[in-house]
């Protein structure tokens, strides 16, 4: 897959909704609704399916590497903020990624990056545990997939105009490197809940398709590196003094 441009004109500005998007939205919200009702029938009963399914660097190392794919439909109880911000990126970016992509490459673009962000959390995870840092928490959400579609259009995009809270317009480029940012000072703060290591996996699983993927970065990379030594080559030689 090259770097190719997604559709012309995609700057958020109430797309339709896309199929895709409406498959993630159901089956969260869905879930979401599913762990309402363990809740009101017996918290003992949702407690032992968020052991189950929430993504723990302690239980994935034990075996439950499905994990890695049941974390993301999982979102926090006490506010249904979180479940609405996802749906929202998902919402915006689902559409042009949809219209150039089809809707099965577009779910499956979002689960790789939902995966993504999974195995950036056990990598977090381990270089703590390597310098005694703590274990982490229990980690939830569809943050990594929503994410990695923002890094993608941004990547693909970035010099498209998106309005900013639909007011400010600012480049596409300046949102996922705002993003960033934004992310790592909510993850450093006190008592602060952000999973960044999820958030960070899914951008930067972004990025790379975005840029064509690891096969055509590496052939991107010896192709330069082929120019470069053809350009030594090529070089007029120094004239050599005999003693």
């Amino acid at each position: 897959m090259g770097r190719t441009q997604l559709p012309p004109g995609a700057n958020l500005a109430l797309p339709p909704l896309a199929r895709s998007a409406l498959i993630m939205m159901v089956l969260t919200g869905g879930l979401w609704l599913a762990m309402l009702l363990l809740l009101y029938l017996k918290e003992a009963w949702l407690i032992a399916f968020l052991n189950l399914a929430a993504l723990s660097p302690e239980m994935v190392a034990s075996g439950y590497l499905y994990q890695l794919a049941t974390y993301m439909f999982l979102h926090e109880l006490s506010s249904p903020l979180h479940l609405l911000l996802n749906a929202l990126l998902v919402y915006f970016f689902a559409t042009p990624i949809e219209s150039r992509w089809g809707v099965r490459k577009t779910l499956l673009f979002a689960f790789g990056g939902g995966v993504a962000g999974g195995l950036m959390v056990l990598l977090f995870a381990a270089v703590a545990a390597l310098f005694s840092l703590g274990t982490p928490a229990m980690t939830i959400g569809f943050s990594g997939a929503a994410l990695a579609m923002l890094a993608l259009f941004c990547t693909l995009n970035a010099n498209a105009t998106i309005l900013l809270f639909f007011v400010v317009p600012i480049r596409a480029r300046t949102i996922l490197i705002l993003a960033v940012a934004i992310d790592f000072l909510m993850w450093i703060a006190p008592g602060a809940q952000v999973s960044f290591p999820a958030h960070l996996g899914g951008i930067l699983f972004g990025v790379l398709i975005g840029w064509g993927g690891p096969r055509h970065l590496w052939r991107k990379f010896r192709y330069r590196r082929i120019l470069r030594d053809v350009s030594l080559d090529r070089r007029p030689k120094k004239r050599q003094w005999l003693n």
